[in-house]
């Protein structure tokens, strides 16, 4: 038959892989998004408060408002 077999869960498999074979490489690209990720987490850190970061950004730099560029975690704190 020139059309594939239907597998159990109807997913899309394409022509001349198995369905073992294309779950494989799916897992192997989610392996490669994550690794990516944990590489910049491992190189840049984790996200830290506005207010933390301008206060070390302040001992870095006094007197320069415009030095220390860095992306932050901004989050709203609702007033009590």
């Amino acid at each position: 038959s020139p059309y594939q077999q239907a597998n159990p869960v109807n997913a899309y498999v394409p022509k001349g892989m198995t369905l073992e074979q294309f779950n494989a490489i799916q897992q192997q690209d989610v392996q490669k998004i994550q690794d990516s990720k944990d590489y910049w987490k491992t190189k840049y850190g984790t996200s830290e408060p506005l207010a933390e970061w301008l206060i070390k950004r302040e001992k870095k730099y006094p007197g320069q408002p415009k030095a220390g560029h860095r992306y932050v975690k901004s989050t709203y704190v609702p007033p009590s």
